[in-house]
């Protein structure tokens, strides 16, 4: 069926049929229909609905929705049932471009402001991969920039916050800066070796093309494919990957570095608290990740000392920039650390800072994934589990490039606490000594 295309104003992304034409072709209230230019191939989808005011040989169209998809009032196209299955959307990364002279860092601010108008424009729409939608009142496109699952060539799917887990988004267009501040766990247990060497070629070429120094080169010889390696030498090697990686980029973006164990230090780079990517002197940069990560190691784990010093970076040395945290470590907060002045910190100071987010990264087999997955929240960003050093490093990479931010996280259900028969003192003590040593508590 050949019907003419109106733009039909703001209809939530649907489209409006003359009955007799959608029992032509047995269309009924809120199925699914593709429209295509046959002459271009442009094509979109939306629910169909009947209206007796529409008249026949027409289809009345969302406006934002013909904009879109590169077809205009008058266009002739193609409208049939969508044959497919419609995907039960999981995940979605939203781009955000701006159409005028605005920033991308300034348009991506303000959609991370207006989330709540961002949902609704998207909320029960047909969407596919690539598609863009026009949000007028920010003068800028969005497109679905990817899904999970993977959406294909004309796969649809519909976005139902209710049941979609996580949602975030990215700038488009010139690549946005932002600065970085990597929290680097050395502690007693990050001497571990049990790290799985796996799928490292990339990013050893990459730093090789970029360092040269024999150092950085005798560092490297460790990591063979299948062998296994210090946790400690694999939080290095992907802190030299995020250097590179933003040297490469040439924005001139900053990077600070704090290393933690019993307390948390900055490390100085030519007197300052973080390194410039486009003035500062890379191979000094590599010699002293190594020396202060690769070689070095302490004693309990004081997370609460790391993001302190964090906040202090943010409020003074990136002062309302773009920053992004990569929190790295192996294990649960120790000594004198509690878990809940690691959320309090996060919840108070950083999570308060609209430009900063936190991404959370753990390794080995006794990390803390729920305080790591609720801090992450906090801030927008996400809780990842390197399960070996060709992820960690796959992930490092991805981060030094793209900065996003969550606009929707499915909150999950508490974990249930099972009821106990009480216990004798002497029980009690024993049962929390075990758990301290479980913990890591009594290993330096």
């Amino acid at each position: 069926m050949e019907l003419e295309i109106v733009k039909a104003g703001e209809r939530e992304g649907a489209a409006l049929l003359n009955p007799e034409d959608a029992a032509s072709q047995n269309i009924f209230e809120g199925t699914i229909i593709i429209f295509e230019d046959p002459t271009t191939g442009n094509f979109g989808a939306a629910p169909a609905y009947t209206d007796k005011k529409v008249q026949k040989g027409t289809i009345h169209i969302d406006s934002t929705l013909v904009e879109s998809c590169g077809l205009d009032e008058g266009f002739t196209v193609k409208v049939e049932k969508y044959a497919g299955r419609i995907q039960p959307l999981r995940e979605l990364v939203i781009g955000i471009e701006p159409l005028g002279d605005q920033k991308p860092e300034d348009v991506f601010k303000i959609a991370q402001e207006r989330r709540k108008e961002l949902k609704k424009l998207l909320d029960k729409r047909v969407i596919f991969k690539k598609m863009k939608i026009r949000w007028k009142d920010l003068n800028s496109n969005i497109s679905i920039e990817a899904t999970k699952p993977d959406l294909k060539g004309r796969e649809l799917a519909i976005v139902n916050w209710a049941e979609m887990e996580k949602a975030e988004i990215v700038p488009i267009g010139p690549a946005m800066p932002f600065n970085a501040i990597l929290l680097i766990d050395i502690s007693g247990s990050m001497s571990t070796k049990d790290m799985e060497v796996t799928n490292i070629a990339p990013a050893r070429e990459g730093i090789i093309s970029l360092l040269t120094s024999e150092d950085i080169a005798d560092f490297l010889t460790r990591f063979e494919e299948g062998e296994t390696v210090r946790r400690r030498h694999g939080a290095a090697f992907a802190a030299l990957l995020y250097l590179a990686e933003k040297v490469g980029r040439g924005y001139g973006e900053k990077v600070a570095i704090i290393t933690y164990h019993d307390e948390a230090e900055i490390i100085k780079f030519n007197h300052n608290n973080y390194f410039d990517a486009a003035t500062g002197n890379i191979e000094d940069v590599a010699n002293t990740i190594l020396k202060e990560v690769a070689y070095k190691t302490g004693g309990y784990t004081n997370m609460s000392d790391a993001l302190r010093k964090a906040a202090s970076i943010l409020k003074n040395e990136f002062k309302g920039t773009n920053t992004m945290l990569v929190f790295l470590t192996d294990g649960f907060p120790q000594g004198t650390d509690r878990e809940e002045s690691v959320r309090a910190i996060v919840e108070n100071e950083i999570a308060r800072m609209p430009n900063v987010v936190l991404y959370t990264v753990g390794i080995g087999g006794e990390v803390n994934e729920v305080l790591m997955q609720q801090i992450a929240s906090m801030t927008g960003g996400v809780y990842f589990y390197a399960s070996d050093l060709g992820k960690l490093l796959s992930w490092y990479g991805e981060l030094a490039r793209t900065f996003t931010k969550s606009i929707h996280q499915k909150e999950q259900a508490p974990p249930e606490v099972p009821v106990e028969e009480p216990v004798s003192k002497a029980e009690e003590k024993k049962e929390k000594k075990e758990e301290r040593k479980k913990r890591g508590l009594f290993r330096r």
